[in-house]
């Protein structure tokens, strides 16, 4: 028979006489004393098998609910932690975090599949779809001592002549750096930093102003004054993006289903003007 044969098989594998047969059938197949050694060897190494089938299989649930979420530094710094709290409170996503130093960062780790979805301010190239969360307004960061500190707001004419600083170039500070211009404000010494404590820091010993996206800026420190801007610098609009030409996995269908409701009263309740009145 096809056991007979396996158990052959096996016998001259291992050199030995595993199966004492008797003749005629009519007594029950007995296991020599090596026989009885090999069984017991392999019982050990069926169970690690059926050990080592069950880790493999939870890791595969567990990398299922897995998503690789990239996200720009003010971004991660304060829509995430809030974000990822409400995630875990209901539901069994793991989301792993990627800070993008830079817009081609963000547009790379969907471009080589590092993340699936990041959230990144417009403009995108064609092959990445969006979905908007907020816009993001400019506003002034001055030093608390500054003469400007006490306004609600400021126009660009008021910051003629001090100096300017602000977030690194990327094609939407472009577009502002354009509109501010239009103004008449002189932008030959504009520095730009990639830090966003460096540039909050700089707003705060002076002369500087900072025009920034408002969620660049840690509103709970004394030593600087957020005003508004009075002029039509367009905003930062915010998106959660995918690569056109892949599919989500579900964990990330079920992430973005879940976060963008989500981001989007994290948005909204950091505009300036909501956090003035709620001061």
């Amino acid at each position: 028979s096809g056991v007979s044969q396996q158990i052959a098989t096996l016998e001259r594998i291992v050199d030995h006489q595993l199966l004492v047969r008797h003749a005629g059938g009519r007594r029950p197949v007995e296991t020599t004393s090596v026989g009885e050694v090999f069984l017991t060897h392999a019982k050990d190494v069926l169970a690690k098998i059926d050990e080592a089938y069950r880790d493999l299989t939870a890791r595969e649930a567990d990398a299922a609910n897995v998503v690789r979420l990239a996200a720009f530094p003010s971004a991660a710094v304060h829509l995430l932690p809030q974000l990822l709290a409400e995630l875990r409170a209901s539901t069994a996503l793991v989301v792993e975090l990627q800070e993008a130093r830079s817009h081609a960062q963000l547009v790379s780790s969907l471009d080589d599949a590092t993340a699936e979805l990041v959230i990144a301010p417009l403009p995108l190239p064609p092959h990445l779809v969006a979905e908007e969360i907020g816009e993001d307004p400019y506003v002034a960061v001055v030093a608390a001592g500054s003469r400007l500190a006490g306004r609600p707001g400021v126009s660009i004419s008021e910051l003629a002549g001090l100096p300017i600083i602000g977030i690194e170039r990327c094609p939407h500070e472009e577009v502002v750096e354009s509109h501010l211009r239009t103004y008449g404000l002189d932008l030959s010494r504009f520095q730009r930093y990639e830090d966003n404590q460096l540039i909050q820091a700089l707003a705060a010993q002076g002369p500087a102003v900072a025009i920034v996206p408002s969620l660049v800026v840690e509103g709970a420190d004394d030593s600087v004054a957020v005003l508004r801007l009075h002029a039509s610098v367009p905003p930062r609009t915010l998106v959660l993006a995918q690569h056109r030409d892949r599919l989500l996995s579900p964990a990330a269908r079920e992430l973005k289903q879940r976060a963008l409701p989500l981001l989007r009263s994290l948005v909204a309740r950091r505009q300036p003007e909501r956090r003035a009145e709620a001061g």
